[in-house]
């Protein structure tokens, strides 16, 4: 393999990389919380986060990956993960939404 192909390799491979950490999707779901089943949208932020939202708008959860159990989000974020549902559904204009994310864990 010549240096310009393996050179092309690792591009294409940051590449997807990058596709896959900026890349937004919602997903309608069921979640079960306290032993009951709501009806959700699940939005996926990337590789960074992963959030769920009510069918209601009143209620939004965040994927805690250490504890492997979802996180009540404080009602101050249910605005901007509505608006983040919004634009990966293609319904909202691109615009910024500010939602907690989890803390990088160190290197070793």
């Amino acid at each position: 393999v010549t240096l310009a192909e393996k050179y092309r390799l690792i591009l294409d491979a940051y590449s997807i990389e990058r596709d896959y950490g900026s890349a937004v999707d919602v997903n309608q779901g069921s979640l079960n919380i306290d032993g009951k089943d709501v009806l959700v949208d699940f939005f996926n932020l990337g590789r960074v986060a992963l959030y769920a939202q009510s069918l209601d708008q009143k209620t939004g959860w965040m994927y805690n990956r250490e504890t492997k159990a979802w996180d009540k989000l404080d009602d101050s974020y249910l605005r901007e993960l509505t608006k983040g549902i919004r634009i990966a559904r293609k319904q909202g204009a691109l615009d910024l939404f500010a939602l907690p994310i989890p803390a990088a864990e160190t290197a070793q």
